[in-house]
């Protein structure tokens, strides 16, 4: 038999890694439907509640408020909280129905499709194929001992497919974004070690020049020879300080040759002021006390810079003004950059900026690597007038 590749994909599918073990929301659950649980048997008046012996009302009261606490560990133990729910509840209709007795079941019991929601959640494939026999089997049993008329029958499969398939798509979901992240993340740092490339290729390529240079002189002049080494030296002490700088901040690889560019920072930042037809006007300003940055930093700043710019022209709703400001702050410089844009807080708050669809995950990745801070939202209550977006980016003036 050949089993499709989708299925077989699925059945090898590990558990979702650390999941929330028990969180004040799950106690609250809980707590709520065995009220809930309690108020439905007194309170119930339909007849085929009340034609029911008292001893099979509690017992169908038993079988919801002993299955609840299962709820408590569906994410870390979803295959055994599904079988403990629907266990519960549809042996003890069975029991009843072998009795002679059709035990209706509480509506409160409802709550336990949580768990069939958290196993395709959470749970591994094989976990999952194994729920799926065990819905099944209660899906079944529950038709021939409590459904009355084919809608019943219809309408409990539809609701054990939907807990199904709610659970596989927010699985789905998530596991997408997760990859959108990381891959967000890797491109940032692909980044980084371009700018590492073109740093020791720049330095490297004086050095090249000045011991050619040595060579030439070598024989006639000794005295600029030496002063060619010492050159050579100098550059090398500081092509193997940045290096070192950048390697710390940076973890992974480009898996393409990275083209030659001169390095970005703070001399470019200027060049990001602009006032053109139609866009919100770009204003940049820098502190006079900056002094000298490590240059990963200085990158760092223009990249923010320069993103978080794009964010506001593409998703700041009637801005009219984007300022930029580059402040010293002992020994950190911290990067703002403000608008004055209307709400536009939902696009830009998943950091649909850069072109990944990313662009604040990458912002704060680097600010991370380099050890600073970064946050992003909306200035006050984000959905007022006017009330504008704000980067903020504070980064060590040398990296550690």
């Amino acid at each position: 038999m050949v089993i499709p590749f989708s299925v077989r994909s699925y059945l090898a599918e590990p558990a979702v890694a650390r999941p929330p073990v028990r969180l004040r929301r799950d106690w609250i659950l809980v707590g709520g439907a065995a009220i809930a649980a309690v108020a439905e048997a007194a309170l119930r008046t339909d007849a085929g509640w009340t034609s029911l012996p008292l001893g099979w009302r509690l017992a169908s009261l038993a079988a919801v408020l002993g299955g609840l606490p299962a709820l408590l560990v569906r994410r870390t133990r979803p295959l055994l909280a599904t079988a403990w729910g629907f266990g519960l509840a549809v042996g003890t209709g069975a029991v009843a129905a072998a009795f002679g007795h059709r035990l209706t079941g509480l509506g409160t019991g409802a709550v336990l499709l949580v768990t069939a929601y958290a196993l395709y959640r959470w749970g591994s494939g094989r976990d999952g194929a194994i729920g799926a026999a065990i819905l099944v089997v209660a899906w079944v049993v529950g038709t021939a001992t409590d459904a009355e008329n084919l809608s019943d029958v219809i309408g409990g499969f539809i609701v054990l497919c939907v807990s199904v398939e709610v659970g596989l798509t927010v699985r789905y979901w998530h596991a997408a974004r997760e990859r959108a992240v990381a891959e967000a993340m890797s491109r940032e740092r692909a980044e980084l070690a371009r700018e590492l490339h073109d740093t020791i290729a720049h330095h490297m390529s004086a050095i090249a020049v000045q011991a050619q240079a040595g060579q030439a002189v070598a024989g006639g002049d000794p005295e600029r020879a030496v002063a060619v080494l010492a050159v050579i030296e100098a550059t090398a002490k500081e092509a193997l300080g940045e290096m070192r700088s950048m390697v710390r901040v940076w973890r992974g690889g480009a898996g393409d040759e990275a083209e030659l560019t001169p390095r970005q920072g703070l001399a470019e930042l200027a060049r990001l002021a602009r006032h053109r037809p139609g866009e919100p006007a770009v204003e940049v300003a820098m502190d006079d006390r900056l002094g000298p940055l490590d240059p990963a930093v200085e990158a760092a700043l223009y990249r923010m810079a320069q993103e978080s710019v794009t964010n506001a022209v593409r998703h700041a709703r009637r801005a009219t003004r984007v300022q930029v400001r580059v402040t010293a702050d002992g020994d950190e410089v911290r990067l703002t950059v403000a608008d004055d844009g209307h709400g536009g807080t939902a696009a830009r708050a998943d950091g649909t900026a850069g072109a990944d669809g990313y662009g604040l995950v990458g912002m704060a990745e680097r600010a991370q690597l380099l050890g600073g801070r970064f946050t992003a939202g909306p200035v006050g209550d984000g959905a007022a007038a006017g009330s504008g977006w704000l980067v903020t980016a504070v980064l060590p003036r040398q990296v550690a």
